[in-house]
């Protein structure tokens, strides 16, 4: 029996909280329990009346675990609260009995696993898609989850990681149980980043379903209602990835107006009096320059100014990765395959230059540059992928293609307008309301890119809806490494001085260094008169 301090009755020595009273008993570390937070688990929140490093606030959680976590992974798990959703670790104490805790920010909501369901099919989306987020920057920290039970419980792996997360009144979900981390082996590493792929599945089928995934594999083979259309592709076909799976739970959400509806028609009166002036002169109506920037010790990104006939071109950029040369080695690929299959194909393009059927052939040269940088991959047994943004110039129109996050912007009227899609993890945050667009720019997963010439599986390549080029119009093509470092407004004033291409170019690459130059800079400027 210990004595209470505050009634000084006497209760049973492995109490938390005084029978009579209801004064918190139990102490961990320098934290003092002000209240159980859950009943199924000891997890607490407790206060500290020291002033504690780094800012910690008073009020904070204790979470039981296991074992401590040692020097390294409490390092690598203090490194995951860059991500928003993921609530500060800030500390590990023991109680009076020598039972380890980890000491986390407060944050509010419900744990997952008791969020009422089915979720409404965007709602459900929301969370998969900040919990794929999550798993995907774990995995980038050689990061996974040990969802074993804590001990004395009896609960499953599934549950265990759902108790891990936290899903507020806003559908914000925030990971706050530090203790179930565990560092990704050296061996067999895909094996656990697959295992935390179905997990998130399953999460996101009870969300929507609010049924298990057996019972949907069973409906789907009665080919159940419309089951089938929202959940049958990603049983059928599971992601090899949690950023694959970023993607394929974008692909899902309510389809985005083509960037190219908010754009200001052409005055049909200077219309019919326009023309196009190509680049059969680079210097004249176009220019292509690349920079290394201010941090990088060599260029992966490459780029094309490709002439086709009097009244058509074609024009790209590629910015590569992979690292050990293998980034502008994919990048060279993808340009010279544009290159050699436009250069072969163009003329019997050019005698049926329906919409149709360019956009079949710009699509056809994307998914070939695809297979062969597969194919120099899989020689070298090494990641090798590229970006691309295409634009083909053909009779007054530009028709656009894009995989990943190299962008084709339309400089019409003093307006800039965005011709493409970034496919990248935090575009998917913001499509979905969960990022803001300026806090793309400063979040840590930014450059991590979800679709990829390179990638495994099959590759998806957006082609857009041709847009009817007008005299003044500019065509700017960039690599991350531009559009990164120099905002619209500033673009917007660059573009806005009329400037020679050539002169353009070296102004938006020298604005994109003295913006910091975090990457290598490309950019194509192609303007209309």
């Amino acid at each position: 029996m210990i004595t209470c301090l505050n009634c000084r009755t006497q209760v049973r020595a492995d109490a938390h909280f005084c029978q009579h009273c209801g004064a918190p008993l139990k102490q961990i570390g320098a934290y003092r329990v002000v209240r159980t937070l859950r009943a199924d688990g000891n997890v607490y929140v407790v206060e500290c009346d020291k002033k504690m490093p780094g800012g910690a606030p008073k009020t904070q959680i204790a979470i039981e675990a296991a074992r401590s976590l040692s020097t390294h992974l409490f390092e690598q798990a203090r490194q995951m609260a860059r991500l928003a959703n993921v609530v500060p670790l800030w500390n590990q104490a023991r109680d009076e009995r020598g039972v380890p805790y980890v000491i986390v920010g407060y944050a509010p909501g419900e744990p997952l696993d008791q969020v009422s369901t089915p979720l409404a099919p965007k709602r459900a989306l929301s969370v998969a898609l900040q919990l794929a987020t999550i798993v995907d920057y774990a995995h980038a920290h050689n990061l996974t989850f040990d969802v074993k039970s804590p001990r004395g419980a009896s609960v499953d792996s599934l549950t265990r990681f759902q108790k891990a997360f936290l899903l507020d009144e806003r559908d914000r979900l925030y990971f706050f149980d530090h203790t179930i981390w565990m560092a990704l082996p050296r061996t067999g590493k895909a094996k656990y980043q697959d295992e935390d792929v179905l997990r998130i599945l399953r999460v996101f089928l009870r969300l929507l379903t609010g049924t298990t995934m057996g019972k949907i594999v069973g409906a789907l083979k009665q080919d159940s209602q419309q089951l089938a259309s929202v959940t049958g592709h990603l049983v059928k076909n599971p992601p090899t990835s949690a950023r694959n799976l970023v993607g394929a739970i974008t692909q899902m959400l309510p389809p985005q107006p083509s960037p190219a509806t908010t754009i200001k028609l052409v005055d049909r009166a200077t219309q019919a009096m326009a023309t196009v002036k190509l680049p059969v002169t680079p210097a004249l109506a176009s220019s292509a320059q690349t920079d290394v920037g201010q941090k990088r010790d060599h260029n992966e990104d490459n780029h094309l100014v490709l002439p086709l006939d009097a009244t058509s071109a074609l024009f790209a950029v590629a910015d590569g990765m992979g690292g050990q040369a293998a980034g502008e080695v994919a990048s060279q690929i993808a340009i010279d395959e544009l290159r050699q299959r436009a250069q072969s194909e163009w003329t019997r393009v050019a005698q049926t230059p329906t919409p149709e059927n360019i956009r079949g052939h710009l699509h056809g040269w994307i998914q070939r540059a695809h297979t062969r940088i597969v194919a120099r991959a899989r020689e070298r047994n090494n990641n090798m992928g590229s970006t691309v943004t295409a634009a083909l110039i053909c009779q007054r129109q530009v028709f656009v293609a894009n995989v990943g996050d190299s962008r084709t912007y339309l400089w019409r009227g003093g307006e800039l307008y965005p011709l493409t899609w970034d496919h990248s993890v935090v575009a998917s945050l913001v499509r979905a309301g969960l990022v803001e667009p300026d806090a793309a720019y400063s979040h840590p997963q930014r450059n991590e890119v979800f679709r990829s010439l390179g990638q495994k599986g099959e590759l998806k390549v957006d082609v857009f809806e041709p847009i009817e080029l007008g005299a003044g119009d500019h065509i700017l093509l960039c690599s991350d490494g531009l559009w990164e470092m120099v905002r619209p407004p500033r673009l917007k004033n660059i573009l806005s001085r009329g400037l020679d291409p050539a002169v353009g170019c070296a102004e938006l690459i020298r604005a994109a260094n003295a913006g910091g130059g975090e990457d290598n800079i490309t950019v194509v400027l192609i303007q209309i008169e």
